[in-house]
């Protein structure tokens, strides 16, 4: 009976050891994939004019081809920190205000494995974040839309 108790322990214990040493594996594994990716930032500048704005975004038509009819615009995350220029805060820029947007672009470098065992280097997009927004100029009169007015019958 003291024999079978030993031998149990002993079990236990080398199937505790393989864990361990799987978990550790694995550990390393992770460590070493995290290694080899790098993140890259890259800051650029785009100036448009504001096709939306809310606290979180902004979107911004950057280019416009009137012969095709085509315009460009790109949508950005506001950061939480971003920095208004001009302006004091983010609700006094308006729809058809002319902007100028400093915003970093994240990218991560990875190494990927194709087939036959080849590493290959990838950049991958991770995303972009508004990190400044400069006022330029306020939208044009004839942007504004004209309201609805009743006179006054007394």
């Amino acid at each position: 009976m003291r024999l079978r108790v030993l031998q149990r322990v002993f079990r236990i214990g080398v199937i505790g050891l393989i864990g361990l040493s799987l978990y550790g594996e694995l550990i390393i594994k992770s460590y070493s994939k995290e290694k080899e990716e790098e993140t890259i930032i890259t800051f650029k500048e785009v100036m448009g004019e504001v096709s939306a704005i809310t606290p979180n975004f902004i979107a911004i038509v950057y280019r416009r081809e009137e012969e095709k009819g085509v315009a460009y615009e790109i949508a950005l995350p506001i950061d939480k920190e971003v920095r208004i220029v001009h302006k004091k805060n983010l609700k006094e820029i308006e729809v058809g205000d002319t902007v100028r947007v400093r915003f970093a672009e994240i990218r991560k470098k990875e190494e990927v494995e194709r087939e036959g065992g080849k590493r290959e280097e990838r950049i991958r997009m991770v995303g972009r974040k508004a990190k400044e927004i400069i006022f330029v100029r306020p939208r044009p009169e004839e942007f504004h839309i004209k309201g609805l007015r009743s006179e006054d019958t007394e």
